[in-house]
């Protein structure tokens, strides 16, 4: 002990906070041997501990260790005894801490925040994550702010307590934070088209609209759960009443090879499976 230079948790398993005390969390626990014990043995040649495999657990671990009040932070602080250590050195960062996830390094990150916002009371300090990585570093104070869209937006707001405080602009047309989703057929497949003179004509397709009209058709997004591409367009048919969620639950579970998420599932019998 004379010669350490301090103890650090090992890799720990962690949940959200209000996973603890569920029956998943009660199975789980005594699935591992700890809901009546506070220390279990990790299964004798376990393919967990293969780093080439699973890699859950480390390959040297012979045990598990159950953390005490593991909800509470005086539970954290009594397992993750170098807490005070972290948190000295994570605070000496300078500066505004600014979270990315895009390709750019952090030092060219910086850079350009000096170049467009720097003055001698404001320096900035770049870290990389991936977009949930970048929320969770909001969240618990690692990072100041970090920049999202659509989906991680969305998350950010209820999920992680966020708050959105600039937003960017880019529509000529529009004079808030916002921009236009758009949806693109050929011509001949539309009901009415609107001329740049304002008259109307009919080529002679079907379509009428984000409605009811495109049931059936093919139909390729941008991306799954993408703003533009997936959002806004299934969303507003949900909104509408055309997509049911809630009839392919069942059928999303026993999807083949495997499940997929129940708007997946929705939009694809929306197409007609096409």
């Amino acid at each position: 002990e004379k010669c350490s230079t301090g103890k650090s948790a090992s890799n720990a398993m962690v949940v959200k906070k209000s996973f603890i005390g569920t029956s998943e969390h009660t199975k789980l626990m005594t699935a591992m041997g700890l809901q009546n014990s506070n220390s279990a043995d990790v299964p004798a040649n376990s393919a967990l501990k293969n780093e080439d495999t699973v890699g859950l657990w480390s390959d040297d671990t012979n045990k598990l260790y159950k953390i005490a009040e593991p909800a509470t932070d005086d539970g954290f602080k009594s397992f993750f005894t170098a807490y005070d250590s972290f948190r000295e050195i994570r605070n000496s960062d300078s500066g505004l801490r600014v979270c990315i996830s895009g390709t750019a390094t952090p030092s060219t990150c910086e850079a350009a925040l000096k170049d467009a916002y720097g003055r001698d009371d404001l320096s900035f300090y770049c870290m990389k994550k991936s977009e949930v990585g970048c929320l969770e570093a909001v969240r618990t104070g690692e990072a100041h702010v970090t920049v999202v869209g659509g989906n991680e937006l969305f998350a950010a707001h209820n999920q992680y307590n966020l708050a959105a405080i600039v937003a960017e602009q880019a529509s000529g047309d529009l004079e808030d934070a916002s921009y236009w989703g758009v949806a693109l057929t050929k011509r001949g497949n539309c009901a009415t088209v609107t001329e740049e003179d304002g008259s109307s004509s009919q080529p002679g397709g079907d379509i009428t609209g984000l409605d009811s009209s495109l049931k059936g058709k093919a139909a390729c997004h941008t991306g799954y759960r993408k703003t533009s591409g997936w959002f806004l367009p299934v969303g507003k048919l949900a909104d509408k009443g055309l997509m049911d969620f809630s009839k392919w639950v069942e059928e999303a579970a026993n999807h083949e090879p495997r499940p997929v998420r129940v708007d997946a599932e929705t939009v694809e019998k929306f197409w007609d499976d096409n």
